[in-house]
C-alpha cells in the first residue's frame, strides 16, 4: 500500500477536491491507492479542477486551457470508468459533466460490473481497508444526521396486514419503482467486493437497482442492464422474501437508487453495526414494537435483524415458574424496515407503529446536498465551486433549497456565508463581498 508522503501533486489535489464534495474523502494511504488505480495523472488533474455542478466540455476546456475535443475525449473515457457523470439534455442534446463523488459514485462503479481494465481484487482490498479498517471515512460519510445518503423503507405490505394508516408515496418502494418508469440492474458492489475478498454472500449479486435518471447513465456506460418496472418489482419481492433491507436515496423526489441490503456486506449497515454510527441510515417513519404477551422469546426476530436492534431480555418472573424471555427493541437503533416481521411467524408479536418524532426527508437531491454542506461547514465549496456562467441559475435553486431548511439550519447558513465573506475581506479581497476562489 502507498504512503501519504510520496503522493503526487495531482492525486493530492484530487483528494482535496473529493473531500470537499457531497460525501467527503479523508486522506488515507488506501484512498491514494484507489485513486491511482482508477485515474491517470491527466484524469486526476482534470477531476481536481472540476466543479460540483454540471459543466460543459467547452467551458471546462476554457478553464483548463485545453482544446475542447481533447478534453471531451478524456471526459468520455472517465465516464466509461464511472469517474465522471454525463447528463444529456433530451431536448437540446447538449451534454454536461459533473465529477463523481466517492459515494454514491465511483466507489460503487468500480465493482458494479465485471471489468478487466483494473485489478478488481486489489481494488476490493483497498476499498475494504479504506472503509472498514479505519473509521475516518465512515464518520465522514455516515455520521452527518439528516443529510446522510440513504434511508430505510418500511415493507408496506406488512403495514397493510396490520393497520390502515397512511404510508406516504415516497416511503413506499413499490411507488418509487412504478413512478420511475423503469431503471437498471447491476451487480451489488458490496457483495461483489465480498466475493473478491473471499467472503461471498448467500444473497444474489445481480440485484442493485438504479432508477431514472441515474439509470440512463448506468445503461449507456455499461454499468448495468435495462430493466422494466415489472422486473424491478419482482426483484423487490424476492429481496423482501430473503429478509433484505430496502435502502433508498434519502430524498422525496426522483430518488436514483434502491439497494437491497444485507447486514453482512452492506457498507451502510456495517457502519451501524461495526462503528456504532446510529445515524448512518435514516430510519423509516415506523418503529418495531413487541407485544410481550404474544412473544414467546424464540429469538428468531433478533437473528433476522441485520444490525442487532432486537435483543432478548427476561420477562417479569412469575413465582414458581421458569424464567421466560421476550424480544425487546433497541429504540435508537431500529430502522423500522420490518425485516423482522417474517421471522415472528404465527406469534404475530411484532407491530410497526409510527414514531413519536417525525422523520424528515429532504425534498430533492439539491436540498440534501445543501443540508449536508450546512452540517459539515463546507457551504462555501458548494456556493463558489460551480460553473460561473450558470451562477445565477444555481443561486436561484440554492436559495430555494435554503428556504426549505429548518430555522436552525437557516441560521447556520447565514453564519457560514458571513464568515466566508469576512475571511475574503481579511485576506485582502479588492471588492467588498467578492468570494475567494476555490
Amino acid at each position: 500500500m502507498g504512503h501519504l508522503n510520496d503522493v503526487k501533486a495531482e492525486y493530492s489535489a484530487l483528494q482535496q477536491r473529493l473531500d470537499q464534495g457531497p460525501a467527503g474523502a479523508p486522506a488515507r494511504a488506501a484512498l491514494f491507492d484507489i485513486l491511482k488505480m482508477l485515474y491517470t495523472e491527466d484524469e486526476a488533474r482534470t477531476a481536481a479542477r472540476m466543479p460540483w455542478s454540471p459543466i460543459s466540455a467547452g467551458r471546462l476546456a476554457d478553464t483548463l486551457g485545453e482544446s475542447t475535443d481533447t478534453l471531451k475525449a478524456r471526459l468520455d473515457h472517465m465516464c466509461d470508468k464511472g469517474l465522471v457523470f454525463d447528463f444529456i439534455n433530451s431536448e437540446t442534446g447538449k451534454v454536461r459533466y459533473v465529477l463523481a463523488p466517492a459515494v454514491v459514485g465511483f466507489f460503487e462503479f468500480t465493482l458494479m460490473r465485471v471489468r478487466d481494465d483494473i485489478d478488481q481484487g486489489a481494488m476490493a482490498k483497498a476499498l475494504h481497508e479504506y472503509m472498514f479498517e479505519d473509521r475516518a471515512f465512515a464518520d465522514s460519510v455516515f455520521g452527518q444526521g439528516d443529510s446522510v445518503l440513504g434511508r430505510a423503507l418500511v415493507n408496506e405490505d406488512v403495514l397493510a396486514m396490520q393497520d390502515h394508516s397512511e404510508v406516504l408515496d415516497f416511503d413506499r418502494a413499490t411507488h418509487l419503482i412504478e413512478e420511475s418508469g423503469g431503471g437498471a440492474v447491476s451487480l451489488c458492489y458490496c457483495r461483489h467486493k465480498g466475493e473478491h475478498l473471499g467472503h461471498p454472500c448467500e444473497h444474489p449479486q445481480d440485484i442493485c437497482t438504479s432508477l431514472q435518471p441515474a439509470a440512463d447513465f448506468t445503461i449507456r456506460r455499461n454499468f448495468g442492464r435495462p430493466a422494466e418496472v415489472s422486473e424491478l418489482l419482482e426483484i423487490l419481492s424476492m429481496a423482501r422474501e430473503r429478509g433484505l433491507v430496502q435502502i433508498a436515496d434519502n430524498v422525496q423526489k426522483n430518488p436514483i437508487y434502491i439497494c437491497h441490503c444485507c447486514g453482512c456486506h452492506c457498507g451502510q449497515l456495517l457502519a451501524i453495526s461495526r462503528f456504532g454510527l446510529k445515524t448512518a441510515v435514516r430510519t423509516s417513519p415506523r418503529i418495531a414494537a413487541v407485544d410481550e404477551h404474544a412473544c414467546n422469546g424464540c429469538g428468531k426476530c433478533a437473528r433476522r435483524c441485520p444490525i442487532g436492534a432486537i435483543k432478548l431480555v427476561p420477562k417479569p418472573r412469575v413465582p414458581g415458574e421458569k424464567v421466560q424471555m421476550k424480544a425487546e427493541i433497541v429504540q435508537d437503533l431500529c430502522l423500522g424496515c420490518a425485516v423482522c416481521h417474517a421471522a415472528c411467524g404465527k406469534q404475530k408479536a411484532l407491530s410497526f407503529p409510527e414514531r413519536e418524532a417525525r422523520v424528515l426527508t429532504p425534498e430533492t437531491t439539491l436540498d440534501r446536498i445543501v443540508l449536508r454542506a450546512v452540517e459539515t461547514g463546507s457551504l462555501h465549496h458548494l456556493l463558489w465551486g460551480h460553473e460561473q456562467s450558470g451562477k445565477m441559475a444555481f443561486l436561484h435553486r440554492f436559495v430555494g433549497a435554503v428556504e426549505r431548511l429548518s430555522p436552525v439550519h437557516r441560521a447556520m447558513v447565514s453564519k457560514q456565508i458571513k464568515s466566508r465573506f469576512v475571511a475574503a475581506l481579511g485576506s485582502g479581497a479588492k471588492k467588498a463581498g467578492k468570494a475567494p476562489p476555490v
